[in-house]
């Protein structure tokens, strides 16, 4: 097929494109886009007519609501790895290119997240979260509740927000982000029942026993449960 594009169709729009040997222009930036793969909506994979096609080696495209098309935290290195984009939204998970720095055969793994819409003062911006979900059953079918895993939004394990804060623990949301570089919180179990365990400890040792907020031998330090809610 030489340096033309493979593109599948479905009720006549472009919905999978695997391109030939590419080079192209995406945000700006001339990119050797050679063999990367590109699925979901529309209007996004026809280079040839002016669209941006796939931005990374793996490039999966969902709903989108901003020109041109969202994405512009896109940067050049989101090449070995796979870019999700939805409205002005993004996401890469690959790897960064450190050659330039480091020298040769030097990439880092990598996890970014992006908003079209950020601005440095911006506490609401979107987060990087961690959720788990456990098995929804009728309970997933609209219900929501932070400290419970078998609801709608499952249990958010922790986040981190574009100023680099993190919080561990389920009870932070938009209008209560994390304030600190880390705060553990988590008050109370997915029942509404208090906790006994404390927020952090420093130990070798394995027990199920907590005790107070103290240093015991070598045991290591433990800091006992905040009492009051965010």
């Amino acid at each position: 097929m030489g340096k033309y594009a493979h593109k599948i169709y479905t009720n006549d729009s472009v919905r999978f494109i695997v391109n030939g040997n590419y080079q192209h222009t995406i945000h700006t930036r001339s990119v050797n886009s050679a063999g990367y793969v590109g699925i979901g909506s529309t209007n996004f994979w026809e280079e040839e007519v002016g669209f941006e096609g796939p931005r990374s080696l793996l490039h999966l495209q969902g709903p989108y609501n901003a020109a041109p098309y969202g994405g512009n935290g896109w940067r050049a290195w989101n090449r070995t790895g796979m870019y999700i984009n939805e409205n002005s939204d993004e996401m890469y998970i690959g790897m960064k290119n450190e050659f330039a720095i480091n020298g040769a055969n030097r990439s880092d793994a990598v996890i970014m997240w992006g908003d079209d819409q950020y601005t440095t003062s911006d506490n609401n911006a979107d987060n990087f979260r961690l959720i788990f979900s456990g098995n929804s059953g009728s309970a997933g079918n609209g219900t929501s509740n932070p400290r419970d895993a078998f609801t709608v939004d499952g249990l958010e394990t922790m986040r981190m927000t574009p100023q680099g804060r993190m919080g561990i623990g389920p009870q932070f949301t938009w209008s209560l982000p994390p304030m600190r570089r880390l705060e553990v919180l988590d008050y109370k179990d997915f029942a509404g029942n208090s906790l006994a365990e404390p927020q952090l400890r420093l130990t070798f040792t394995q027990s199920t026993s907590f005790g107070a907020a103290t240093t015991t031998g070598k045991n290591g330090l433990i800091f006992l449960r905040r009492i009051s809610a965010i």
